[in-house]
């Protein structure tokens, strides 16, 4: 009888009672289908947010015991990113300086120059931002650390510094790659070769590069020691490496390498780390 529950009659197990199953005319039993695992979110996938400031919190889902600097932290955006939608309540100002007099000293010092900018010379505010997104990167917040540096780097487009908003698409497209976000990496990648063009065409091509510091650099070092792939250590992409030829008016020079990030630009000249117990390698 049409719409009969019985399974013999119609071949076909109601659809409440398979989910994940169908049934097979002259079969014995049921065909189970392939369950599909389901990928995870990618993190910062979407960046539209629920309200402003939501992204900031997403750090709670790993660190929720560290509500309360997170939460302060939220604030703390949300008032920035609220002045600058000129929708400013001084309540929330209000509320963002109570949740960081509860948090220890060196976290409010922080967090409170975010809120002191308001009332300061703009030029305080990236410099606040940038201290802010360090110490949320030293405390294991990405998500605070990716909503702090996104704010500077609006300011940055905001303020026509084309230079600075390149610097923090570098930086945002290294964070987005080492926490696993390809897609998110490969957006601010888009937006870094974007300022670079427009940076090499009002100041020429070098303008684009700059140089890595003391710090990356012994990364790299240390990297061609062991052999390993290269990796920019600011914005996670490839590093190419070529030798650099010596000056043939010096007798001896050490072994140096030329290395680039074709995707930020940053390059440097590096020694070859010598090799124990080879001849030759030139006096100590």
């Amino acid at each position: 009888m049409r719409g009969s529950s019985d399974a013999g009659s119609t071949g076909r197990l109601p659809r409440g009672d398979r989910p994940f199953a169908y049934a097979m005319p002259g079969a014995t039993g049921v065909c189970r289908a392939r369950e599909r695992p389901r990928r995870r979110p990618e993190r910062w996938a979407r960046e539209r947010e629920a309200y402003p400031g939501e992204i900031v919190l997403r750090d709670l889902e790993h660190a929720p015991g560290d509500a309360a600097l997170i939460v302060a932290r939220f604030a703390a955006v949300r008032v920035l990113l609220l002045a600058g939608a000129g929708r400013l309540d001084p309540e929330e100002v209000r509320g963002a300086a109570g949740y960081m007099a509860v948090l220890p000293p060196e976290h409010r010092a922080v967090l409170r120059p975010l809120l002191d900018a308001l009332a300061s010379p703009p030029a305080l505010l990236p410099t606040a931002l940038g201290r802010a997104a360090e110490a949320a990167t030293r405390t294991g917040h990405p998500s605070g650390a990716f909503g702090l540096l996104r704010i500077r780097y609006y300011l940055a487009l905001e303020l026509g510094a084309w230079s600075e908003a390149l610097n923090i698409t570098t930086r945002l497209a290294g964070l987005t790659a080492r926490h696993d976000a390809p897609g998110a990496a490969a957006r601010w990648r888009r937006r870094m070769a974007a300022l670079r063009s427009r940076d090499r065409r009002d100041h020429g091509y070098l303008a684009g590069m700059a140089s890595y510091t003391e710090a990356e650099r012994k990364r790299l070092v240390q990297a061609l020691h062991e052999d390993a792939e290269l990796r920019c250590p600011v914005c996670g992409a490839p590093v190419s490496s070529r030798p650099v030829a010596p000056p043939p008016e010096v007798s001896y020079v050490r072994k140096r390498v030329w290395l680039l990030c074709g995707s930020c630009g940053r390059s440097a000249a590096v020694d070859l780390p010598s090799r124990p117990g080879l001849s030759g390698a030139g006096p100590p």
